[in-house]
């Protein structure tokens, strides 16, 4: 196909392309959005409201800024060079406001867009979507018949470089020389359009929009008032057909090329349960005070299996009903027997259920229980591979308060543990987040909940003799209930190394098993409030990305001898992060890789084996280590700043599971 008649063509399909939802843009998140301009303000007085709001919710900005805008003043004898270089400083100003990741400039000369060879402005495009690799496209509309030769001429240059950018025959220096790689951005959003069909309510950001373009007191004047007054009566006007008191008005359009359909990565999903309950006997974990072995079963373990499948990409992921597994077999299996790449196993961390990896010769050495629910877990991973549907998974997140930091600071800086807390005393530090994974099928369906939470499994005590999965068993049941249908719900334990729930090992007597529905049912409760939130998912096209690291840590009391650690982290769809440790980490590791994760939706799963290594046991953070106490002063093991090494470590593997850390140095 000539290249004349391909672009036409493209014109072509957008045009007719259906809508996005109206408010796709709004749910957004973790995304990177790319926003094409020909001069400073231009995305400052038209969308900047937006852009504001997506960088609320986690996406990463790239602002492209075509020309220097060395002309846009009215004096004769200005001198273009300062202008521009005003110009230039009054962007950056705007754009520190706005928060924006990166500002680039193609440096073009203001007015003289049109005159440009196309082909030149379109490949200036083309290599900014190759070196940034945006989800979305913000752009003028080419619809728009604009009074500006600029800004038609960046409008059809950022439409067909959309179209250019996959496939590697169009500048194919850039990728051979350069070393780019083809890129597909998945969705366009015209600014400054005639025809809108998504209206952004930016009631909480028009503030921001305001003063981002206040910045540019050369071309708007120094009246914040005026400008505010412009801009708010402009975004009424917006809004009015949608009763939306300030909006902004786009145009969404659907993209039909680039990547055929059939190469389009479609991610899909694969559910699975199987028992995992010890026979009665069992010497039960979690508890040195405990007398006994277990007398009964209160309710059933379970593991629940999460499969995964993106391309060529797949993963497990694996609830378990149990204080730990660490199973080096489970992941061997899977990966040579069943092609599944990647497993990760993660405990609730219930301290009610048995011992698992210290004693793997029960009831007799050559019936283990331990192999059995290895094999009984690798069974259920085949069966949720096989059964597996395409999917869609997204995240949102809320927060409730059942259990407090154990850890009790004295004035003197030595710590006492503050095991039981009925009285609900406020303590720091402490997550309250409650996060939430839902998958559901393409007819919207929900299939199952993966609810996350960091709060140690021990509401039951010692005195507890019958298996139970504790708070978090609670929790699970209540949530199927309520969504009916199959829907099958999973929990993710947190880094609640040092967080217990209110009523600590709650004695059986005095109302135990009722604490531990207590706590699950408050749980319960916000995950379902966060679910019935939650917008329907808009494409089900994906990515898996998952990195793993293998450390040697030091003993800390004896450092000539070292623990190996496997951890592991996962991105999916760009927008959900997953970070596996497989021990007791503190809090304060999972509010640190929450602060510094490129992803709003970032779960840190404690207790979770996937990588290789031993068991960690207690992660303390270095602060924690200098203070003592119960797994930071002893019962621990790994040197001093291992948690914030593997915190450091993950979220390098993050940040370049997203593509944001490239190979060859820049230009």
């Amino acid at each position: 196909m000539k290249t004349g008649i391909f672009f036409a063509a493209l014109a072509s399909i957008l045009f007719s392309g259906a809508a996005f939802a109206a408010d796709g843009i709004e749910s957004v998140q973790g995304k990177t959005v790319m926003v094409v301009q020909a001069h400073p303000d231009d995305a400052e007085s038209r969308c900047a409201g937006t852009v504001a709001l997506l960088k609320k919710h986690g996406n990463r900005i790239i602002y492209v800024v075509a020309t220097r805008d060395d002309k846009g003043v009215y004096d004769v004898n200005a001198d273009p060079g300062v202008h521009a270089a005003l110009r230039k400083r009054e962007e950056e100003d705007a754009v520190k406001v706005l928060k924006i990741d990166v500002l680039e400039w193609l440096g073009y000369d203001d007015g003289w867009l049109d005159m440009v060879p196309h082909d030149k402005l379109r490949g200036d495009v083309v290599r900014m979507m190759r070196k940034y690799k945006p989800d979305i496209l913000m752009a003028f509309d080419p619809r728009n018949a604009d009074e500006h030769m600029d800004h038609r001429a960046v409008a059809f240059a950022s439409m067909d470089a959309v179209t250019a950018a996959p496939f590697p025959l169009y500048y194919a220096d850039q990728i051979k020389k350069d070393g780019l790689s083809p890129h597909q951005v998945q969705q366009i959003y015209y600014y400054d359009t005639l025809e809108p069909n998504v209206w952004v309510d930016i009631q909480e950001t028009i503030e921001i929009k305001i003063d981002a373009l206040g910045k540019h007191v050369s071309q708007k004047g120094a009246d914040r008032a005026k400008i505010a007054e412009d801009m708010k009566s402009k975004a009424r006007r917006d809004g009015a057909a949608k009763g939306i008191r300030y909006a902004e008005s786009l145009r969404a359009a659907d993209l039909y090329i680039g990547v055929t359909p059939a190469s389009v990565p479609k991610l899909r999903a694969g559910l699975s349960r199987t028992e995992i309950t010890p026979p009665v006997g069992y010497i039960m974990g979690g508890y040195g005070a405990r007398k006994g072995v277990s007398t009964g079963v209160h309710d059933p373990l379970t593991a629940t299996v999460l499969y995964l499948e993106c391309g060529a990409d797949n993963l497990a992921l694996v609830a378990l009903d149990l204080r730990s597994f660490p199973s080096e077999r489970v992941l061997k299996r899977a990966k040579e027997e069943l092609g599944v790449r990647h497993v990760l196993l993660a405990s609730s961390h219930t301290h009610s259920g048995p011992i698992t990896w210290e004693k793997q010769d029960w009831p007799t050495p050559e019936s283990p229980w331990f192999r059995d629910a290895e094999n009984k877990i690798v069974d259920a991973i085949a069966k949720a591979r096989n059964g597996s549907f395409p999917a869609h998974i997204e995240a949102g997140s809320g927060a409730a308060y059942i259990g407090h930091n154990r850890r009790m600071v004295q004035p003197d800086g030595s710590v006492g543990m503050f095991w039981r807390n009925p009285d609900r005393t406020p303590t720091q530090p402490l997550d309250p987040t409650v996060r939430l994974l839902r998958i559901a099928d393409m007819d919207g369906k929900i299939r199952a909940v993966g609810v996350h939470y960091a709060c140690h499994g021990v509401n039951l005590g010692p005195d507890n003799l019958e298996i139970s999965a504790d708070w978090p068993g609670y929790m699970r049941r209540e949530i199927e209930q309520e969504l009916g249908n199959g829907a099958l719900c999973f929990f993710l334990q947190g880094a609640s190394g040092d967080i217990n729930p209110y009523l600590d090992k709650q004695p059986v007597k005095e109302g135990g098993f009722a604490a531990a529905q207590e706590s699950g049912h408050i749980i319960a409760v916000e995950a379902l409030r966060i679910l019935k939130r939650m917008r329907p998912a808009a494409s089900g096209e994906g990515s898996i990305d998952v990195g793993e690291n293998l450390f040697e840590v030091p003993n800390r009391w004896a450092p000539s001898k070292s623990i190996p650690i496997g951890v592991s982290t996962v991105v999916l769809n760009k927008n959900i992060a997953l970070v596996a440790v497989p021990g007791e980490a503190f809090v304060e590791l999972q509010k640190s890789i929450a602060d510094q994760s490129p992803l709003a939706n970032t779960f840190f799963l404690g207790y979770c084996y996937s990588a290789g290594g031993v068991w960690a046991g207690y992660l303390p953070t270095i602060r924690a280590s200098t203070e003592g106490g119960y797994g930071a002063g002893y019962n621990t093991d790994v040197a001093v700043g291992t948690g914030e090494r593997v915190i450091r470590q993950a979220v390098i593997n993050l940040y370049r599971s997203l593509g944001r850390l490239p190979d060859i140095p820049e230009r």
